[in-house]
């Protein structure tokens, strides 16, 4: 589907209950990943649905993991906001602009100390809360083939020309 279709957010809820459906009834521990969260903010009780999915999920062993990018890209007011906020484990990379390093901070209650430090962070190093333990600073190392895997310079240096 185009990025830009308001069906995706849609069908990323379809999806992500079909999964826990099915999960529901088989033992083991399950992981579901919405990379581009802000996109379950563009259709209403879209993100209600998954919120109440990860709520339940626990039950089966699921996880439930929302990739954002910038907060702002997600009104204050939208269903999507609780599904962030409520979030056991945080990990906040660079954030270069800085009104999404204050709501970050205000968002996830981060020492307002980091405020400053959000935008400089070195390529790799993240801020790392977990429930209720004390925010630290953590350096994510990779291995050649995560690296590689993950190389989206090329993609976007390709396509640049």
């Amino acid at each position: 589907m185009p990025e830009d279709s308001p069906a995706l957010s849609l069908v990323m809820a379809l999806v992500a209950t079909f999964l826990s459906a099915v999960w529901a009834h088989r033992e083991g521990q399950r992981l579901i990943i919405l990379e581009e969260g802000y996109h379950t903010a563009r259709l209403d009780k879209v993100a209600s649905v998954l919120r109440s999915l990860a709520k339940r999920g626990r039950g089966i062993g699921l996880a439930f993991i929302t990739v954002v990018h910038h907060l702002s890209d997600i009104r204050p007011d939208s269903d999507a906001m609780p599904l962030i906020r409520e979030a056991g484990v945080v990990h906040v990379y660079r954030q270069s602009r800085e009104d999404d390093a204050e709501q970050v901070v205000r968002q996830f209650r981060l020492p307002a100390t980091l405020n400053g430090q959000l935008a400089s962070l070195a390529q790799g190093v993240h801020v790392l809360r977990i429930g209720h333990e004390p925010a630290r600073m953590v350096q994510h190392l990779r291995t050649p083939l995560e690296i590689e895997i993950t190389d989206t310079d090329q993609a976007m240096s390709a396509r640049a020309r």
